[in-house]
């Protein structure tokens, strides 16, 4: 009897080894079912039955994020998101004051672009707002987020953006070769002379005088884009806030010298994006709340659009059995034949989180192990997940929530819509493979 203890306790020893390795060795340990002394038996499965569903992200904070969406997208899967963003302008210099005998040239608003999402060939419509309200920074803005705006846009234009291609500027307007300057991709949107005149008259008191007095004076912008015909597919744009370019460019003379004095939107502004899905007459429409739904696939969204759960009822059975030790475990996701493609290609990577009973959902213990992963394999177009120290811990009992939740990495500066094969796909559903090490009685 001593010396089947001591066995067993060796067992335990070796799996902890196996364990550790196999968490950092992709080899098929255990594959099939493999007898052991009596004591245990290694093996590997990968059928389980699952059950998935789609529902729309929770409420989210989206202030004060550098980048901010701008733009308009549409298809027939997930329908129509639109995004646009509010922000505060900073004064850089306290006491401004332009000088003598000033006349305004024009007044820009500067976006640079850091990424985009869709199709650049879309012309969109630009509109420019002010805000009648002031921003305050210990409030907590969402995504649904509706300012108060004045009703005069300062700005109704019709554009096409390349993110891709340099812009040449003559900043001081000056028509000559000479004075061009080429600057990284951005948005220019000529402001109405309202507002640049507003300002030249401001020159030299108190609303020039200090930040704050400045935020007072002008509290600040409200973009949106639109598409011109319903169904384009659009494209959505990615703004960098806090470059040295975004903001508005305010150019004007002084005397006879042309000048330009620039109100960034930087680190101290205050910014809110904003998010309007519309998912009417849309697939992901017809599966909200549906579990596994006929069309066989799972829907994940950036820019707090949608989400996927999945639930293997096997998991329920197991929790505290304390019968296994995990060498290894792992969730295979595979995209949807026939989607993930340019305009709207699936996400870079995504998250995998667990549901608690309350419908919460929270990081897995092994996200912050580097064997997580969760990137898109390109050649195999699928997702993968290690999850060994959750199930791991599901057994040992500290763990109850067998609920896997999916989304978008980065989700609230990423665009991308994520087709998946659901549990109900014939040839590629989610697959749970576990190999293990059962201790038999």
């Amino acid at each position: 009897m001593k010396i089947k203890k001591y066995l067993k306790n060796a067992l335990v020893v070796i799996t902890g080894a196996l364990l550790f390795v196999s968490c950092n060795d992709s080899s098929n340990l255990g594959l099939g079912i493999i007898p052991g002394t009596g004591d245990y038996t290694l093996g590997q499965i990968d059928s389980f039955y699952g059950i998935s569903n789609t529902y729309k992200e929770d409420t989210v904070r989206t202030v004060n994020a550098q980048l901010q969406l701008l733009g308009n997208i549409w298809d027939p899967i997930f329908g129509e998101t639109k995004a646009g963003f509010t922000s505060q302008v900073d004064l850089p210099t306290q006491n401004v004051n332009f000088g003598s005998n000033l006349s305004l040239d024009s007044l820009v608003l500067v976006l640079r672009l850091n990424n985009y999402y869709g199709d650049t060939t879309t012309k969109l419509r630009f509109k420019v707002f002010e805000l009648n309200e002031t921003l305050y920074k210990d409030t907590s803005y969402t995504q649904f987020y509706k300012p108060n705006l004045l009703p005069t846009p300062l700005a109704d234009v019709v554009l096409t953006i390349n993110p891709k291609d340099s812009v040449w500027v003559s900043e001081l307007g000056n028509v000559s070769q000479d004075s061009l300057r080429k600057l990284p991709p951005q948005i220019r949107i000529k402001l109405n002379s309202q507002l640049g005149q507003r300002i030249l008259s401001a020159s030299g008191t108190t609303s020039l005088a200090t930040n704050a007095d400045f935020k007072g004076f002008f509290k600040g912008l409200y973009v949106e884009a639109t598409q011109l015909n319903a169904q384009d597919r659009g494209c959505l744009y990615t703004v960098h806030m806090n470059s040295e370019y975004s903001g508005m460019h305010f150019y004007y003379h002084s005397d006879t010298v042309r000048k330009k004095y620039t109100f960034p939107t930087s680190l101290t502004s205050i910014k809110v994006n904003q998010f309007d899905h519309n998912y009417t007459n849309s697939r992901v429409g017809t599966a909200l709340g549906q579990a596994n739904n006929p069309n066989g696939e799972m829907y994940i969204q950036g820019l707090a659009g949608v989400k996927s759960t999945l639930h293997f009822p096997w998991l329920d059975s197991i929790i505290g059995t304390k019968k296994y030790i995990i060498n290894k475990a792992e969730i295979v996701f595979n995209i949807a034949p026939g989607t993930g493609i340019e305009p709207f290609p699936a996400a870079n990577s995504l998250l995998l989180l667990t549901q608690d009973s309350l419908g919460k959902s929270k990081p897995i213990i092994d996200q912050i192990e580097p064997w997580y992963d969760g990137v898109l394999n390109k050649t195999t177009n699928k997702y993968k997940f290690k999850i060994t120290r959750h199930l791991q811990e599901m057994i040992n009992g500290t763990i109850k929530d067998t609920k896997f939740v999916l989304i978008t990495n980065g989700s609230l500066i990423a665009a991308h819509r994520t087709i998946l094969s659901s549990p109900t796909h014939l040839l590629y559903p989610p697959k749970l493979i576990i190999t293990f090490t059962k201790l038999n009685p």
